[in-house]
Parts: C-alpha cells; sequence; structure tokens
C-alpha cells in the first residue's frame, strides 16, 4: 500500500494583554506546508501439522502521517522579533512481528491460542511535557504545556493466550491472559521511562458457561465472568506531582439466559459488576503549579496535587426481553 500525505497548517496569534506583536500589528501568523511519502506491506505464512494443529507467522509495517505542532516562542515585544513557529514531526512507523499456534485437541474439547508479538515503534508521535516558562506566567501560569513530539523508538513486546475447555458436556470453561511490556530507548524525550498512553497489563479473564439445550420449555444457559484489569499510567511523566497510576481492578459479571425451542423468544437475567467493585476508568492529576504562586509556596514547599477520577458503573441488575418475529 502506498500512501502520500500532505498537511497545511497556519497559526495566527492576536495581540492581547499578554502578547504584544512585533512594530505593533493586530497579529502575526506563520505557515508551513509538509508532504510525506511511505510503502507499507505485510507477509505471512501458516503451516499446518495436522488439520488441528497450525503455526504461523506475520510480518507487516504500517505508518502514520507526520504532524505540525504549534510553537510559541517567548514574548519579545521589540520590533521585527519572530513571535511564532511551527515544528514538523516525522512520520511514525510500526513494524510488528507476530507468531503464534492455533490448536484443536481432545476431540475437539480444548481449543489453544497463544499468541507473541513485538513491535519496532519509530519516530512515535506521543504526548510530552514540555518546558514554557520562558513565556511568562501569564502565558503559560503552570510552566508547562503538553504537546505532541517525536518521542524516539520504542520496542513493545507481550504474549496473549485465551483456551476454550469443554470439561463436560454441559460446562465449558473459557479464559484468556495479555501481557505487554516495553522499553523506551530515549527516556528524556519522552518525559521519563515511562510509555503515555501505555496499555493496561496485564489483564486476564475467566469464565465458565452451564447450558442445558432442548428441555421441553426451552433451553437454559448460565455464565460467569472474572476479569482483571492492571494498573496504567494516567501522565506523560512519572515521579512527578502530575504523575498518577490509575490502580488495577477486577469485575465479576453474570448472566442467565432461556431461550424458547423455536429461538424466537429469549428471556436473560444479568448483573454487572455483580460484586459492586468501586473502581476508576480514568484518573487526570494536576501537580500543584496550578497553586504554587505567593507565600508558602515555590521551592521547597510541600508538593500539592488535585486528582480527578472518572468512576467506573456501579453494580447493575437488569432483565432483557427479545422477540424475533421470523422463526431462527
Amino acid at each position: 500500500r502506498l500512501a502520500r500525505d500532505k498537511k497545511d497548517l497556519t497559526q495566527t496569534r492576536f495581540a492581547a494583554s499578554d502578547f504584544v506583536v512585533a512594530g505593533g500589528a493586530p497579529s502575526t501568523s506563520a505557515r508551513r506546508t509538509d508532504s510525506w511519502e511511505e510503502l507499507d506491506w505485510r507477509g505471512t505464512f501458516d503451516y499446518h501439522f495436522t488439520s488441528d494443529i497450525m503455526v504461523y507467522g506475520t510480518a507487516s509495517k504500517a505508518y502514520r502521517a507526520g504532524a505540525q505542532t504549534p510553537l510559541v516562542a517567548p514574548n519579545n515585544r521589540s520590533p521585527g522579533a519572530s513571535v511564532v513557529a511551527i515544528a514538523a514531526i516525522s512520520p511514525e512507523e510500526v513494524i510488528n512481528l507476530e507468531a503464534g499456534m492455533r490448536a484443536t485437541l481432545f476431540d475437539g474439547r480444548l481449543r489453544l491460542n497463544p499468541t507473541y508479538y513485538y513491535m519496532d515503534w519509530s519516530n512515535r508521535q506521543g504526548a510530552r511535557q514540555v518546558s514554557c516558562a520562558a513565556e511568562g506566567v501569564a502565558a503559560c501560569p503552570v510552566g508547562f504545556r503538553i504537546q505532541t513530539v517525536d518521542s524516539g523508538v520504542v520496542d513493545v513486546y507481550g504474549v496473549e493466550f485465551d483456551m476454550q475447555l469443554a470439561l463436560m458436556r454441559n460446562l465449558t470453561l473459557d479464559g484468556a491472559l495479555g501481557i505487554s511490556k516495553y522499553r523506551v530507548r530515549n527516556p528524556t524525550a519522552n518525559s521519563g521511562p515511562n510509555l503515555f498512553p501505555a496499555q493496561a497489563s496485564p489483564s486476564w479473564n475467566v469464565g465458565a458457561t452451564w447450558s442445558l439445550p432442548g428441555t421441553s420449555v426451552g433451553s437454559f444457559a448460565a455464565n460467569v465472568n472474572y476479569a482483571f484489569v492492571g494498573d496504567q499510567e494516567t501522565h506523560p511523566t512519572s515521579g512527578t506531582d502530575s504523575a498518577y497510576l490509575l490502580p488495577d481492578y477486577a469485575l465479576m459479571n453474570a448472566r442467565v439466559q432461556w431461550t424458547s425451542n423455536d429461538g424466537r423468544n429469549v428471556v436473560s437475567l444479568f448483573a454487572n459488576n455483580l460484586l459492586d467493585e468501586t473502581y476508576g476508568t480514568y484518573a487526570t492529576r494536576f501537580g500543584g503549579g496550578f497553586w504554587d504562586n505567593g507565600p508558602g509556596t515555590g521551592v521547597g514547599a510541600p508538593l500539592r496535587s488535585a486528582r480527578s477520577v472518572v468512576r467506573g458503573r456501579p453494580r447493575e441488575i437488569g432483565l432483557s426481553l427479545q422477540h424475533h418475529f421470523q422463526p431462527r
């Protein structure tokens, strides 16, 4: 796949109480045009040892067009000073290598799907905390901005595994596991060694389904599932008063379902977050830079911050009714 992208960005900044345009003009503008061309590809092979066991390998390259980031230079009231610039960010490329197996064993009772992957992620376009203290408190009261930058090369690798086991004729067990790791080759370009946004790791789930098909009054099924989500960084930096690690959490869901013999009517009683777990799905922490002005602040003062957390949904119990007008 051959792709060509072209981007044209114009930025205008108007004179204000905290910004004076060189020469007394009402505004100043900057414009930049960039284009990028890349070739993406993918190749894969698979080999069947038997009709039930297959291994495969695949290699692919993906591309995302470059970007443009407006940069505001320090206020300079002298005539002829340059006040606005636009920087270009290189295209982002990922080369992904993946290998795995798909196996069905014991007369179809057991299915195993292990997968390993490695990604060479170059010129990653990531959010970074960039200092803007030179612009002054009025233009940048917290002392930094979050900008999209070329954060260098990152290695991402991990394993994924899922399985299904027919333990008995009416009882099936299932489970899945995902572990993701990374290595930031240039921590300085990423404001630290952590990857942002990072994938929660590890994550896993286990479940069981009991079914009773074809009775005189219809078929029945019951399912219970327990899922775990690992912790997650919520800020481009780590170890600062704006960094926050979102804690891990686990949820249990359950469902009981009746289906009529003709398949036209389905009644389900379900419970999500059965154990009524209190957990956060997203969080933002604002460091003390938002308040560090005046007496008792500055270097040596206690760190202060405010954290905002988006909570997940509490326990929900419900009943759903479905009717299909056509026979199934």
